[in-house]
């Protein structure tokens, strides 16, 4: 509650111009919103994440409307004031930039704080390699992002017959693929279930590739970079206050984290 939650939602959030707004309520939004990805995008969505759904909409509609009155010079303003071959972006195109953003823009960096926090008890001399060597910082984000996955996991349609590692999957079928499995392929990556903070080279699919990178990539890497580099720099320890052991399915990160530090 006090970083990995907080610092992501508050940075994409300035971004998009909130002034005014509860950091709490736009995560609280995000959170419902993409507890229930799945069912928004190929079932039946919970009541719960149809109404803030509706909230942030109307939240942002109002937003746009403003700046629509009165210009703004960051990114929604930007995106309000583009210019498309087909004209200028419509309510529903802006509000679709608005609810991407807001969510990608902070579930895999709040990930990616959590996992760095957990390897800096696991792998306590990586703290110390940090402080010897600042340099490591972008390196060590990668192997975070490789070994402990924001997303353990991605949901996908098949748009016609396949056939996969010998495994026939028909048209129309949901299919699920295992990001963090694929992060630990022995056929990628020498001893994947060691985590080596030099690492490289890292193909890694903890962000996504190719068309389908996390839009907010270079921000997320960007900001988790400057936590690890300011935790080596503060703390001589980070620990876990109640380890356990990471699980598959916690999409962005654990609900609660507590750290010890000294």
């Amino acid at each position: 509650q006090a970083l990995a939650d907080t610092l992501p939602v508050m940075v994409i959030a300035e971004m998009l111009g909130v002034e005014d707004g509860d950091m709490g309520t736009f995560k609280a939004w995000s959170d419902e919103i993409f507890s229930n990805i799945g069912e928004i995008l190929f079932g039946t969505p919970s009541p719960e994440s149809e109404r803030a759904a509706e909230e942030m909409n109307a939240y942002f509609l109002e937003q746009i409307n403003h700046i629509r009155r009165h210009p703004k010079e960051h990114l929604l303003g930007q995106l309000v004031a583009t210019e498309t071959e087909d004209g200028k972006l419509d309510d529903e195109e802006l509000l679709s930039f608005c609810r991407l953003l807001l969510i990608a823009g902070n579930e895999t960096t709040t990930g990616l704080i959590t996992a760095s926090a957990r390897i800096f008890h696991e792998e306590p001399q990586t703290l110390n390699q940090l402080k010897q060597q600042p340099d490591l910082a972008k390196s060590f984000v990668e192997e975070a992002l490789r070994y402990y996955s924001p997303f353990s996991a991605t949901v996908r349609r098949t748009t016609k017959e396949v056939e996969i590692a010998g495994q026939h999957v028909a048209a129309g079928e949901l299919v699920v693929p295992l990001i963090a499995s694929a992060n630990r392929d022995e056929r990628v990556f020498e001893a994947p279930d060691t985590f080596r903070i030099d690492r490289n080279p890292n193909p890694h699919l903890g962000l996504g590739f190719g068309i389908h990178v996390c839009l907010c990539a270079h921000l997320a890497r960007l900001e988790g970079k400057i936590v690890v580099e300011q935790m080596a720099e503060r703390y001589s320890s980070v620990n876990l206050a109640n380890p356990k052991t990471a699980t598959v399915g916690d999409l962005g990160g654990p609900k609660e984290l507590a750290v010890v530090v000294s």
